[in-house]
Formats: structure tokens, sequence, C-alpha cells
């Protein structure tokens, strides 16, 4: 192994022990934290083999790694689905692990995935129609040696044309589950031989970061699981690491995730709230209310509203401008604020009666108290004051503009993907959402594209993905806007202050701006992507840098191309 290897195993090591170590607090939430428990114990499983040689301690942490899918699972409709549809990683590294138990367990479960807006099915429903689970199903049933089921989930496969169709993109490795059932070593041997060969192992571990430098994934799996059916094979390739095959190790494993769940809150009150951390009431606010076109009329500018704490009456103020406003729209941020402070930023440009000071503070924190109380169940609503200057939601939608057909199944199938990429679960619940609803707006006269009318669809949503800015725009905007997309999408806090770095009155079209923030981003595992509009405006979305190759294909199949001469 490398020395540049090693010090990135050693970084990762690190950062796990202290992710670990800061999660035993309740102010940390157990839902939000699996993805990055998980990636912890798999980085600290890793580390112990390649650097410090320790078989026992790698299969102990891949045991936890694989119990928090398990618990997640478990706790949580539809936490199952972001760890096993794409299975190759967390199944091997489970097979690893050695814990019979905990195999059997796994297999045994069934559980509910959503397949639509509003549509759940069983894991069990979607294996029987032949779905892209069923690999799934046979990675975790010939961990647990269950050949007979196996046998029925090629049957499936083999007899139903739709099903075999669908699951082309591994035919490659279903010859090993012929091998098992026939008892047939040498035809297993030669899949894993096939699977870690430079060819096949590129295609399979092209989004696997540092560990496709010293691993082949499903290779060191399906090695794995021939061991626990009794074929004690040996590969002679260092991507298929023959010190973690044997079966017979004597080890008693300690259950760290529980104890993580005793010391962590489990799930956040919010359910938009996409945060590691719990939400403290009045600190961060997830949404705020704005001005926005399709509310205020398109001429409007854009800007924070607050209550009439001018004259009192049932409607908004603009906080820039003090204009006057009937409605306004609940929209994504990340920032702090009090009731004092909006009141002192008001104040500064308009004229407030002293006498008036206790009862408007009064009437900005009860608005506070409104939004924080409206984020917990809803997203890109439509407002208003009431008389007694309280926040509203409207009771009539918003006119929708013309609109043609629907749009292909092939553009649908893209956004979702790019979603499931790009978007936590509750960002995706209201992006699926939005999707599954998508109208065709191409050479619509308002918007021009369908891409355009989502983009700002999205920006009422407060969902960051797809986000368009104007060249003109300024680089705090920019940068706020990752920082945001940083925290809400991957739950990952970054300190940008590159904004400084450029004339105060520099636009993010000039020189250099996008490539020293991606510089940056880079260093972190993300980087921004753009889409190529055909216009001055720039679309982009915040995307982890091991997703890139897969985010491309999906942004083509969506007939666009990335601008890729920014940076």
């Amino acid at each position: 192994m490398n020395e540049n290897l090693k010090i990135d195993l050693q970084d990762r090591h690190s950062r796990a022990i202290e992710n670990l170590n800061k999660f035993r607090s309740k102010k940390y939430i157990f839902e939000n934290c699996l993805r990055s428990i998980r990636e912890s114990f798999q980085s600290i499983g890793w580390y112990e083999f390649f650097v410090n040689d320790n078989v026992k301690e790698a299969q102990q942490a891949f045991y936890n790694a694989s119990l928090t899918v398990i618990k997640g699972s478990k706790l949580f409709k539809n936490k199952a689905n972001t760890f096993l549809d794409m299975p190759r990683i967390p199944l091997s590294e489970l097979a690893l692990s050695n814990s019979k138990d905990l195999i059997s367990e796994l297999s045994s479960m069934d559980f509910q995935l959503q397949t639509g807006s509003n549509k759940w099915e069983l894991f069990s429903e979607l294996i029987e129609r032949g779905e892209s689970q069923i690999y799934t199903a046979l990675l975790m049933h010939s961990a647990n040696k269950d050949l007979d089921s196996v046998e029925e989930l090629l049957e499936i496969i083999n007899s139903k044309p739709k099903a075999k169709k669908k699951n082309v993109w591994f035919s490659d490795e279903l010859p090993f589950y012929e091998g098992l059932l026939t008892n047939n070593k040498d035809l297993i041997t030669k899949v894993i031989e096939d699977l870690s060969s430079p060819k096949i192992h590129k295609r399979t571990n092209s989004y696997n970061g540092i560990y496709k430098e010293l691993v082949s994934f499903p290779a060191i799996g399906y090695a794995k699981i021939a061991w626990l059916n009794g074929h004690e094979i040996e590969i002679e390739n260092d991507l298929v690491p023959n010190k973690l095959l044997p079966t017979n190790l004597d080890l008693t494993y300690e259950n760290k995730i529980d104890d993580l769940i005793d010391q962590m809150t489990l799930e956040s009150e919010y359910k938009f709230y996409n945060g590691r951390k719990i939400k403290e009431r009045n600190d961060v606010y997830d949404t705020f209310i704005f001005t926005n076109p399709s509310v205020n009329g398109k001429d409007c500018i854009q800007e924070e509203l607050i209550p009439n704490i001018v004259d009192f009456e049932p409607n908004f103020l603009g906080l820039k401008t003090g204009n006057k406003y009937s409605k306004g729209l609940q929209v994504g941020t990340n920032r702090k604020v009090s009731s004092s402070s909006i009141y002192d930023s008001f104040s500064e440009n308009q004229s407030i009666p002293e006498a008036n000071k206790t009862k408007s503070i009064s009437i900005l924190k009860q608005y506070l108290d409104d939004i924080d109380e409206l984020s917990k169940t809803q997203r890109g609503c439509t407002v208003q004051i009431d008389d007694q200057l309280r926040l509203e939601t409207t009771k009539s939608k918003e006119k929708a503009p013309k609109r043609k057909g629907d749009i292909s199944k092939g553009k649908k199938e893209a956004l979702i993907r790019i979603g499931e990429l790009c978007l936590d679960k509750t960002g995706l619940e209201v992006y699926s959402t939005e999707i599954n609803n998508l109208k065709n707006y191409d050479s619509d006269e308002e918007y021009g594209s369908t891409l355009n009318f989502l983009s700002e669809k999205l920006d009422e949503c407060g969902i960051l993905l797809f986000t368009q800015l104007d060249w003109k725009s300024e680089i705090r905007h920019y940068e706020s806007i990752i920082i945001q997309a940083l925290s809400q999408n991957y739950s990952t806090r970054l300190d940008l202050d590159l904004s400084s770095e450029f004339p105060e009155n520099a636009s993010i079209s000039n020189d250099g701006v996008f490539k020293a923030y991606n510089d940056k981003l880079n260093s972190v595992g993300y980087e921004t992507r753009f889409v190529d509009s055909e216009s001055d405006s720039y679309i982009f979305l915040v995307c982890k840098l091991t997703d890139r190759g897969e985010l491309s294909t999906w942004i083509k199949k969506l007939g666009f191309k990335e601008l890729t001469n920014l940076y």
C-alpha cells in the first residue's frame, strides 16, 4: 500500500473516532447520523485491516457498520432503501463481519420501500416481480447459506423476461450463484477472478472512493460468501485480500450501536430538519418567509418578509424595502435570527415609533415561533398574516402556469436518480412528489424549458438542487447556497469565507470564482456540477466526488450538457 493511501486511511480513521465520540450526546439525532455512523465503522474496519493488520478488529467494525443498517431498517421507514438498493459494499462488509447471527437476521427481514411519491411496497413484493432488489436478496440469502431461496430467486429472473432485462447489469455475477447451487468451486473461483479483473473492477468500483484502490467489490463479498458456504478458495489478486476470508475465527461481538442509540436523540421532531444535531428552537431556521415572483408578481424584489410592525395591519413588510405584501412563500434558509436582530435591521431604514418597540419585538418573537412550528411539518407553502398578526397558510393554491404534457419516463427516471444522489431522505420526499407531478415546459413562453420551471419550483420548496443564479449574482450568495446545500443535503458543515478574496463588486461570473470554491469542496469530498441551460444563468448542484460519473450520466439522459470549462 502506498504512503498516500495509508495517510488517507489514517485520516478517515481519526475522523471516524471523532464523529462517534461526538455523537454520544442527546444533541445528535441517530436517524440523521445513520450514514455517518455506518461510514465511521467502515473506515475503522479498513484501517484496522490495512494499517494494523488486525482481522478481528476489522470484523468487529464491519459488524457494527452492518448493525447500523439493520437498526435503521427496523426503526425508520425507508432507511433500508438508502443502504440496500446499492448493496455491493454494505452486504460485502456484512459477510466479512463473519457474524452468522447478523447475516441471518438481515436475511429474514422484510421492510417497506418507497416506490412512488405516496406508494410503499414490501421488499418481498418487489422481489416477486423481479425488480432490482432481487440482487440484494441474492446476496443476503447466499451469505446465509439459504440455497433454496437462491434457487427460487434465480428462477424468478430466468422465468420472467422483464426481470431478466431489468437485472442485466449484474449478469456477470449470476454464474456465481449457479456455482453455489451446483457445488462448482472452479466456476465460483472464475467468477470472482473475473470480477476483480481490471476491466470489471473499474466498472463496479468506479464510485467507491479510496476503497477502489484497496479492495474489489463485490468480488471480496462473493469470496467471503464462498467460504461461508464451505468453498475455501484463494484468489491471487491483492484486491481480494485472502486474510479476511476464513470463517473459523472465534470472535465475541460488541454491540456499539445500541450504546449510541441510548445516548443520542432517536429522531427529530421536525419532519424536514436534515441536520445531525437537534434543532434548537429559535436558533437556526430551516425556512423563512420571502417574496417570490409566483406569489407577489415577477417584478417583486427578492427579500425576507416580516409582519407589519409599523401599522400593525394584517400584511407583510419587506425587510429591505418596507414594501407591503399580502402573501409570502416559505423558502429554505440556514441562518440565525432573533426578534431583536430583525427589529434592529428593519428599524435602520424604516421609522418605528419608540413607544411601539416592545410590542413590535413581541410580534416578531411570535412570528419566529410560528415559522419554527410550520417548518416541522411543511415546506414550500404560501402564507399570509391574519388579523392577530399571526402566520397562517393560505387556503387556495396558486394558479398553475400552462403546461403541455408529461415528461418522458427516461427523463423522470434521470431526475429521480439525481435526487437520490444529491438529497437526503426528507428533501427527497418533497423532490420526488414534485417530479412525479412534473409536466413538460419545454418551449413554454414563460419558462423556456422544463429544467427552468423545475429550478424555480424547487427554490419555492426550499430544495437546494438545480439552483439557478443570474451571472450578476453576488459571490456571497453563491457561497451561502453551497454551505446550505452541504448542511441540508449531506449533514456536512463547512466553513467557507472565500468571497473576501475577490473584489467587493465582483459577481460569480468573475474569473476564478467557481474554481476557488470547487477546489475547496474537492478537499472535503464534494464538488459543484453545472448544467448548460444555454442561458445567461447558471444552474448547478452540489454532489459527492464519488458520484461524479453517475451524475454526469443522468444529466446527459436529461438531454443537457455540463459546463466543464468553469474551473
